[in-house]
């Protein structure tokens, strides 16, 4: 095998499971492609067969204990009949989100598993390292990989399914986002400190990435964050990495500090600059017994944000102003 990217100790960290046949993870990760041009070697398609089954198993067991119900027959009988607190259309429904191609591909795009493919001279140049399907194949080829291995010891394979399953919760790749903008932005990305808390319930990881800039005299930056596995605590570190720069730049989007006069137009620079979506503006009118007057309340809704910004004045524009205001200080602190 040539490619020199591939690292046996990465891949098996990531997924948390480590091979006794090393031969069988390198071919998780190899294409037809590749195994055509090599006839030495030996492609991952019926690795895929099998995973795909065991992705199915896993979920299904998953929803039963995660939504099973026994209830007797009557006081008197140990019996019990089988109750699901979902019915067949919404299992199904759950089954087909955490199955789907966009899900199992961004598993392992956010675990940064697909640098490790062998492919051939023809998915090179279609780059299928994109490719949403060739991700989704590599994440069940895994599995498939996993089971054999173990000999099909579930006790052995659920948990990497959770692992990997774990990661599609990301929208993005924060630590691929940060590692980025360290290029981009002359800052050294120091090895990530872990340290581990076993406790009674499992274990929590905490992860503290330190970030320096080059032949800078000020002290270096440092995110720190805890998670059940040391991929989600890197992540959640990166995660505030991320949003703390994000922050800065959207400031100097808006000029550097919050205008009281004018924050109505700064919420709208953000969004032509793409720092967020476009803000919902709600109206609503009500009167005030006890001072006899009539307020305009502004609701000011932004898609990452679960609840409105609200404003409450005597004019609509100092209502809209006030939600504004409090948009803006939750967007850049």
């Amino acid at each position: 095998m040539d490619n020199q990217n591939f690292n046996c100790e990465d891949i098996q960290s990531k997924i948390g499971y480590s091979f006794k046949n090393k031969k069988l993870l390198e071919q998780a990760f190899t294409r037809r492609s590749y195994a055509n041009e090599h006839s030495e070697c030996a492609d991952n398609e019926v690795l895929e067969f099998y995973g795909d089954k065991v992705l199915s198993i896993y979920l299904a067991r998953w929803f039963e204990q995660a939504f099973a119900k026994e209830q007797k027959q009557s006081y008197y009988s140990e019996q019990k009949y089988y109750f699901s607190q979902k019915n067949e259309g919404e299992l199904t429904k759950l089954f087909s989100y955490y199955s789907d191609t966009e899900m199992l591909s961004k598993c392992i795009w956010n675990l940064g598993l697909e640098t490790y493919l062998f492919f051939g001279k023809s998915d090179e140049n279609n780059k299928v390292w994109d490719n949403a399907s060739v991700a989704e194949d590599l994440f069940e080829a895994i599995l498939g990989a996993v089971a054999i291995d173990s000999e099909w010891d579930f006790e052995k394979i659920f948990p990497v399914c959770t692992k990997m399953l774990g990661a599609g919760k990301y929208a993005e790749n924060y630590i691929r986002l940060l590692q980025d903008y360290c290029r981009d932005n002359s800052y050294i990305f120091s090895d990530d400190s872990f340290s581990t808390l076993i406790y009674l319930g499992g274990v929590t990881y905490t992860c503290t990435l330190t970030l320096r800039r080059s032949q800078c005299p000020y002290p270096p930056l440092k995110f720190k964050s805890t998670g059940n596995t040391a991929f989600e605590a890197k992540m959640e570190a990166a995660k505030k990495a991320c949003k703390a720069f994000e922050r800065v730049y959207m400031k100097d989007c808006i000029g550097g500090e919050i205008n009281p006069e004018n924050p109505v137009s700064q919420l709208q620079e953000l969004y032509q600059h793409e720092w967020i979506d476009e803000p919902k503006y709600i109206w609503d009118e009500e009167f005030d017994e006890e001072t006899n007057e009539y307020f305009w309340i502004c609701k000011i809704y932004l898609e990452s944000f679960d609840a409105p910004f609200f404003g409450r004045q005597t004019t609509k524009k100092e209502a809209k102003k006030e939600a504004s205001i409090k948009a803006l200080k939750e967007l850049i602190g």
